[in-house]
């Protein structure tokens, strides 16, 4: 049919409008029709499922077990003044130093303004609520060097100088690797060597507070010579664990609820340990009926392609997860013949968001990498327009396929009618511009009227389509 293109291109067009005026931004036209076919959707926890608003709620020194709220340090709601505790001050003194947090404004919690990742400018703020000085401190240890975490090391590791000349190292990480690399513990002030069950009850208190949905930091530090080359599991002293929630958006279980009622595979990818991802999967509901499964990264790196990608079509979470280790999900799961959507809003979501079938990012806190390389872009970082969408993108895929019956039926009967006549050698039936004008009048307004018939009441209430979109 000759008007197929120009239909196609109308359904296009139309579902991007309408996607338009639901703060949708649709970079690619074919993604209109992606969107109609997802059969899983990665959602990237930080940022996406919860609001990448880290806020500190729990430290854990080698004697107490702190509670933060509101600026108010306290201990068996008892108050405590802070700067007091020797461990408690170097702990915080670690967050602010081991961070490339910027600060403007005024020292003064409330006025001051952090220009970081979430996770150090929540660190950054409760040693400001706990009256630390931050450019001080920071003046007085000069940055000599740093180390980013990586693959490979699941933690950083700055290095400063200290006003007596001593080169002092600030830890801070993934609370086993870090425990792992320390041999002492700051304990009223004294480093004292780290015992057996210390070591023990200090992982059960990561594993309870990760259980609890919180983001746990480990703080350790050293100090040595400058001349000395420094071996930091012979010198590194345990300071503390640091919990940190960040509250999950609203709506997002209602959203899960949605998507599985349209067929849709939910997969949750985050940064945090495996007890942390699972308490958030467990509050949303990401496996819906089905049991909860989880991949740890550590499982992820050496796993044969061709094993993940028949794994990957029964885990719902990836903990631990590396920026390389989000294209391998990515690829994975498509290896296993799914039409994969990610979401992303960081700089290190690009690949994977370039890599899936259809790329979803962010467009209020979005970087403008991850906004250039997707093929929707959600405004207002409402993740419900993100249902929205895919019910636009299936109404489209559903008028396209409507006006190919259309043609294929009107232009059908038109050949059954010219064969026909020619076959009992009764001559043309039709002259040409007979069949131009019924052309006109029963094939362009007719698909024009279905081009924009309304979606169909149960249209999230079916499987998607099989086709993989472009």
């Amino acid at each position: 049919p000759e008007g197929l293109p120009a239909a196609a291109t109308i359904n296009f067009a139309l579902g991007i409008r309408r996607m338009q005026k639901d703060h949708v931004l649709i970079r690619r036209l074919q993604a209109v029709e992606t969107l109609g076919s997802i059969q899983t959707i990665c959602l990237d926890k930080t940022g996406t499922i919860t609001r990448n608003r880290m806020t500190v709620t729990h430290i854990v020194t080698a004697e107490k077990r702190i509670d933060v709220h509101e600026a108010q340090f306290t201990n068996d709601q008892r108050p405590l003044k802070p700067l007091s505790i020797p461990e408690l001050k170097e702990l915080l003194i670690c967050g602010c130093l081991c961070s490339e947090t910027k600060i403007n404004g005024t020292a003064t919690p409330g006025e001051v303004e952090l220009h970081g990742s979430s996770t150090e400018n929540a660190l950054v703020h409760t040693a400001l609520s706990a009256g630390v000085d931050i450019r001080e401190c920071r003046h007085a240890h000069p940055l000599v060097s740093i180390q980013h975490r990586s693959e490979q090391r699941p933690y950083m590791v700055s290095c400063h100088e200290t006003p007596a000349g001593l080169r002092r190292y600030y830890v801070k990480g993934s609370p086993p690797e870090v425990l792992a690399m320390c041999r002492w513990q700051l304990q009223q002030g004294e480093c004292r060597e780290l015992a057996r069950d210390q070591r023990n009850a200090i992982e059960r208190l990561n594993d309870a507070m990760s259980g609890d949905a919180l983001r746990v930091m480990g703080m350790a530090y050293a100090e040595v010579a400058p001349e000395d080359r420094p071996n930091l599991e012979e010198k590194l002293v345990w300071l503390g664990l640091v919990g940190m929630t960040d509250p999950i958006r609203h709506g997002v279980k209602p959203l899960i609820d949605v998507l599985h009622r349209a067929g849709i595979e939910t997969v949750m990818i985050t940064g945090d340990q495996s007890t942390t991802a699972f308490a958030i999967a467990h509050q949303i509901g990401i496996a819906g009926p089905n049991r909860l499964e989880i991949l740890d990264s550590s499982e992820l790196t050496s796993m044969d392609p061709e094993l993940l990608a028949a794994i990957a079509k029964r885990v719902h979470v990836y903990s631990r997860v590396s920026p390389a280790h989000k294209l391998r999900i990515v690829q994975a799961i498509q290896a296993s013949g799914k039409t994969v959507a990610m979401t992303g809003d960081g700089i290190n979501d690009g690949p994977a968001l370039k890599a899936a079938d259809l790329g979803i990012a962010m467009g209020r806190t979005g970087t403008d990498v991850a906004r250039e390389v997707a093929d929707v872009v959600l405004e207002k970082d409402n993740l419900e327009t993100l249902v929205v969408a895919i019910k636009d993108g299936r109404t489209t895929y559903e008028n396209i396929h409507k006006s190919v019956q259309f043609f294929l039926a009107t232009n059908l009967s038109e050949i059954l009618v010219m064969a026909s006549a020619m076959t009992l050698g009764i001559g043309f039936p039709l002259i040409v511009m007979q069949l131009l004008w019924i052309y006109i009048i029963s094939d362009i307004f007719p698909v024009m009227a279905l081009s924009v018939e309304d979606p169909e009441p149960d249209i999230l209430e079916r499987p998607p389509s099989e086709s993989r979109g472009s």
